[in-house]
């Protein structure tokens, strides 16, 4: 929901990695994206949170960037249209609050439960710590999957940090 969201729209330089230049020798150059599996899959995760968010609050801001997605990528302006979709998820990012209101107290009350029932001692096993948010958002939405399928990974939150095990 409201972290799978943050972490799509975190994702926003890595999927704009993926543009490439089509055309050529009598037919336009264009820098495109549309055609990636990637931007796809990414394009698709992004369109049913949003679609999530416009189900509860019929907010127009979300509409918008909804038919952005849905319209705005067919080749022709490809980079327009992401620079665009940049900038939608940036003030949505900056005013997460407004749209995920029920989620701060939940997780103000989930918070208060886990320190009071999470004892204060390391994992045992092959725990790691991790270092990284930003490694741990990848791993929350899939890319850890997608670079190691053959691994499964098992996340700890604890008091002291955030633990992972990979086998």
């Amino acid at each position: 929901m409201k972290n799978d969201l943050l972490c799509l729209i975190e994702q926003i330089d890595y999927i704009k990695s993926f543009f490439h230049i089509v055309g050529g020798t009598g037919i336009p150059q264009l820098n495109v994206i549309y055609d990636k599996a990637e931007f796809s899959a990414w394009k698709q995760e992004l369109q049913l949170e949003l679609e999530g968010i416009h189900d509860r609050t019929h907010d127009k801001f979300i509409w918008s960037t909804l038919t952005l997605l849905k319209q705005g990528f067919s080749g022709w302006k490809d980079e327009q249209s992401y620079n665009e979709l940049s900038g939608s998820l940036l003030a949505i990012r900056k005013n997460i609050d407004k749209y995920y209101p029920a989620e701060i107290n939940r997780t103000q009350n989930d918070n208060d439960k886990e320190e009071q029932e999470m004892p204060q001692k390391k994992p045992e096993g092959l725990y790691k710590p991790f270092k990284s948010r930003q490694r741990l958002c990848f791993l929350h939405c899939g890319l850890f999957r997608r670079y190691r399928s053959n691994t499964r990974a098992t996340v700890l939150f604890i008091n002291s940090g955030i633990w992972y095990s990979v086998r």
